[in-house]
């Protein structure tokens, strides 16, 4: 249950610690720029966002995890079998070692996206695009692709089959992390101006404990997700963003809807509906709201 926003601050479950161990310094000057079409067939604009600091901050994480969709997408494909779906602590504590040891660190944690979804797809890489390059965490080419499996989890567990850790460094980088069913799947890193500038004075460090992501979801539910879903049985899509900010604390925002995260199915205008949960105390940062959106079914 929500704890109430005036209470003192509940005890409640909380996920594991978020900081990496700081990595090897910079082995050189970052990956050369190597430009490449863009994306076809771009996922559509989303057509609410409210303009509040801490969803206007969770909107441009969102942007910075969909530019790597597209950098990695080139149009995705359906994927097949259910994935386990685990916590973002369980996702947390098992990209650890992939951020401590990745190239240009030593990096820190600032967000994660949770996606669960009834079908599943999978990402062919695209390469990078002009002003943002895309290496491995080892410095190589990326993987080759990226499953997001389906997943049959309750939308109000806030368990995931496929997690991205977005880390970031002291010259504006990004590094992701995927973990997918509880296992590292791989990593990538975004190097140049395009990604540095998207959200360099955005986002904040999350604190070395968070509240534990079922326990925030089962908090999102109560406080109107449950209802939401009641009215909108087909919005069986989620997001769960995690993330820090240097005004406002760590928080979750759960975003429920019809979409894909990254489809090439048929385009929609699909019921949305959005809340934010201080992942501190559980209590609603930022009330529930619905809304519309365009996308892919």
């Amino acid at each position: 249950m929500a704890a109430d926003p005036a209470a003192p601050a509940p005890t409640a479950p909380t996920d594991a610690p978020t900081t990496a161990t700081p990595g090897p310094p910079p082995a050189g000057p970052g990956p050369t720029e190597s430009g490449a079409p863009a994306p076809a067939h771009p996922p559509p604009t989303r057509t609410s966002r409210r303009t509040l600091g801490l969803v206007a901050a969770a909107a441009v994480v969102v942007v910075v995890i969909l530019v790597l969709a597209l950098a990695l997408s080139h149009g995705g494909g359906g994927g097949s079998g259910v994935g386990a779906a685990v916590s973002y602590g369980t996702a947390q504590s098992a990209a650890g070692g992939t951020a401590t040891s990745a190239i240009y660190g030593p990096w820190t944690l600032g967000a994660a996206i949770g996606i669960v979804q009834p079908v599943g797809e999978v990402l062919p890489t695209g390469g990078s695009s002009s002003g943002c390059t895309i290496t491995s965490t080892s410095g190589g080419a990326p993987p080759s692709t990226v499953s997001i499996p389906a997943t049959s989890a309750n939308l109000s567990s806030g368990l995931a089959s496929a997690w991205f850790l977005l880390y970031y460094n002291a010259a504006g980088d990004f590094l992701f992390v995927i973990v997918v069913g509880g296992s590292t799947y791989g990593g990538v890193v975004e190097v140049g101006p395009d990604c540095s500038s998207l959200v360099s004075s955005d986002l904040g460090p999350l604190p070395a404990t968070v509240l534990a992501s079922p326990t925030a979801a089962e908090d999102a539910w109560t406080g109107g997700a449950a209802t939401f879903e009641s009215a909108n049985p087909n919005a069986t899509s989620l997001e769960v963003i995690l993330l820090g900010t240097p005004s406002e604390g760590a928080n979750y925002v759960f975003e429920y809807s019809e979409c894909q995260f990254a489809g090439e199915g048929t385009e929609i205008t699909s019921p949305y509906y959005m809340i934010g949960i201080n992942a501190t105390n559980g209590a609603v940062s930022v009330p529930g709201e619905t809304s519309s959106e365009q996308c892919y079914s």
